[in-house]
């Protein structure tokens, strides 16, 4: 091939070569933008997938803490739902303070109590053992007592104890009920009766026993 043929086809091939390159640039320039413009999506893609997912773990960090504080509240309630169904079974009273009982009522006869009348009402069995307790209690105590009455009441207000005696005995009353406040846990509610004899102290009950664990009462 003659020397100019070549030289003739190499200067047509350069401006194609120059295209190329200029065209191979270019896509590279355009690819390159493009790639930058793929990783700034996906960027922009994860950051919001990243923001989705902390919105979703917070929201379950606050219903993690709102369930177990639901969960405690009603931990409690069951708690005391179990301990005031245990209040009612009956339980003796426990010989520790029956024998503190028993110590403090020597000599009570020098305190003008001559006879004790224990009455109930609106009670259920465990009341009336209660009652029974309270009646061995004093006659261990050699402390006249009977059970007076037992049955339902109308018009007692809301007071689950009341204690009659004459005005002569009002003193005694105290005494006494402030003794056996160790084993019935009620406040002193004392009323005048002038039917009752001297030392006579006719002590009422009301409604149902609920018992400490040491046997100790409370009447509701």
């Amino acid at each position: 091939m003659p020397w100019y043929n070549s030289t003739d086809i190499l200067s047509k091939l350069i401006p194609i070569a120059q295209i190329l390159i200029v065209t191979l640039t270019a896509f590279t320039i355009w690819a390159s933008v493009q790639r930058g413009r793929l990783e700034k999506s996906e960027k922009s893609k994860l950051t919001t997938q990243v923001n989705q997912t902390k919105k979703i773990t917070d929201k379950l960090s606050i219903d993690k803490d709102r369930l177990e504080k639901e969960i405690e509240q009603k931990q409690k309630k069951i708690d005391e739902l179990e301990k005031f169904a245990k209040k009612d079974i009956y339980k003796p009273l426990s010989e520790k303070i029956k024998n503190q009982i028993l110590q403090r009522l020597k000599g009570i006869q020098e305190k003008n109590v001559k006879k004790v009348l224990i009455s109930s009402f609106d009670t259920n069995n465990n009341g009336k053992r209660v009652i029974n307790d309270l009646l061995e209690l004093l006659k261990e105590a050699r402390i006249e007592a009977n059970i007076e009455r037992t049955g339902m009441s109308f018009g007692r207000g809301v007071s689950h104890h009341r204690v009659k005696m004459n005005k002569a005995t009002v003193e005694s009353a105290e005494y006494l009920c402030n003794i056996l406040s160790a084993y019935l846990k009620t406040k002193y509610n004392g009323t005048v009766d002038e039917k009752l004899d001297d030392g006579v102290i006719d002590i009422e009950l009301y409604g149902t026993p609920l018992f400490h664990e040491d046997g100790t009462v409370e009447f509701q």
